[in-house]
């Protein structure tokens, strides 16, 4: 069969999304499928060892780079003028900031809509030449998915839209009055999306339940952000490499609020001031970056961590693998609002990483009812914390163990895990629900 791939970014950008689109790319076709995928990431790189798998790709200008650009010209029309020094203050003034309503005025549905108008004469060509069977658009973008639904207008091929991430009840996006006006534009043009695709796939079972019950739209499938089961670790460096340390690796975001770090900076420092944990037989290092990330070096010095716990930024995605099989434990913080959207259906890509090296996994400040701590404890890797004391505990549990040479995961169910796999979630699971959807 045929298929057309729809991702904004690609290789060699390597983000969250673009990591689930090469891995639907990778194992479809395995599964027999020829892959077409169109992008705007420019200068497009093809996957290595996967040469069928053709790549177009089509830059775009993003609006904010079209406003940035007039502003710009502008600055420039006025850079002779009296008023010089006063145009240029007053418009770098007016900085277009994340969820701002001049942002959801100006940028609607996203940044990246332009690309929907900049694609329309070559995507149907490809389209016609390449007797395209099958279209799956994975978003965010949401501009994705509205270019899904132009194809479905105009041709009728089924579309699978790939959500990663809702949008319309995005949680993180501000409250009040204007921001509710937008979810419910937002919701109008979401609904509108579901109800013409063929099919919607969704990256956890909770927010699956979520969006059947709330567009009542019933062809919805779970294929979860899934592991590859062919890494080794070719160099063997770790930036820690000391066996006599207990080693525990985060990686990624951490939000924040969201995910507030705090109790386990505390609950070393207690362990390590009560004699309970030798400060010289554990490390923590983190590799974590971006907007709303916590402050892990000033949250070290704090709580006189310093030597334990070490904040390394961002590394490529072969490094972060490589550490993470050095490392002896992993790290997944829980959400703090319990109640969101985000928190009970979040199964952040790290966590596959983790399981496939079947890593225990410390889950901090954990919800019983959030898919997360369902599936971790359904794994046999877990150890679980919801409260400080916990975490205490969990923490002395492993060192402990670590300490006395034991195994730290004495029953893994591996075959519980391997329903994880990028061969099951991908080449069986997503490629059986292709097979069906076509034969309708």
């Amino acid at each position: 069969m045929n298929i057309l791939l729809i991702s904004y970014n690609w290789l060699p950008n390597n983000n969250v999304g673009v990591k689930r689109a090469v891995k639907f790319a990778k194992y479809l076709e395995r599964a027999g499928h020829n892959i077409y995928v169109i992008t705007a990431e420019k200068n497009a790189e093809s996957i290595d060892g996967y040469a069928n798998i053709k790549v177009f790709s089509i830059p775009c200008i993003s609006s904010l780079e079209i406003v940035k650009n007039i502003i710009n010209i502008f600055r420039k029309s006025n850079s002779n003028s009296h008023n010089e020094k006063k145009t240029k203050t007053s418009i770098s003034n007016r900085k277009i900031k994340k969820n701002s309503i001049l942002k959801e005025l100006l940028f609607f549905p996203d940044i990246y809509f332009p690309w929907y108008f900049k694609i329309k004469n070559i995507l149907f060509d490809i389209l016609r030449y390449y007797k395209i069977e099958m279209v799956i658009a994975t978003s965010p973008p949401i501009t994705t998915h509205f270019i899904a639904n132009m194809i479905k207008r105009k041709t009728n091929i089924p579309v699978i839209l790939d959500i990663r991430d809702p949008w319309a009840f995005y949680p993180w996006e501000k409250t009040g009055y204007f921001f509710f006006i937008i979810r419910a534009v937002r919701f109008i043009f979401e609904y509108i999306l579901i109800k013409n695709s063929k099919a919607i796939s969704i990256v956890s079972y909770y927010w699956n339940n979520w969006y059947r019950n709330t567009f009542s739209f019933s062809y919805i499938c779970t294929i979860f952000n899934c592991f590859y089961s062919n890494f080794k670790n070719t160099d063997n460096k770790s930036l820690v490499n000391n066996t006599k340390k207990l080693t525990l690796i985060y990686t990624g975001k951490v939000h924040n609020y969201k995910q507030n770090p705090i109790n386990l900076f505390i609950a070393l420092s207690e362990l390590i001031n009560e004699g309970k944990i030798d400060k010289d037989r554990i490390f923590v290092k983190f590799f974590t970056y971006g907007y709303y990330s916590a402050d892990i070096i000033s949250l070290a010095k704090k709580y006189k961590l310093n030597d334990i716990i070490k904040n390394f930024g961002m590394i490529s995605y072969n490094k972060v693998l490589e550490e993470i099989s050095d490392s002896d434990v992993c790290i997944m913080f829980g959400w703090n609002d319990k109640d969101d959207l985000i928190g009970k259906g979040a199964m952040p890509v790290k966590f596959y990483d983790y399981l496939m090296f079947r890593k225990p996994i410390l889950l901090i400040n954990a919800d019983r009812q959030s898919e997360l701590y369902n599936i971790l404890k359904k794994t046999g890797l877990g150890y679980i914390a919801f409260e400080k004391d916990d975490l205490k505990k969990a923490i002395l549990q492993i060192y402990n163990k670590f300490i006395k040479g034991e195994e730290l995961v004495a029953n893994s169910n591996d075959f519980f895990i391997e329903k994880f796999s990028c061969d099951y979630q991908i080449s069986y699971k997503l490629n059986k629900i292709i097979n069906k959807l076509i034969k309708k």
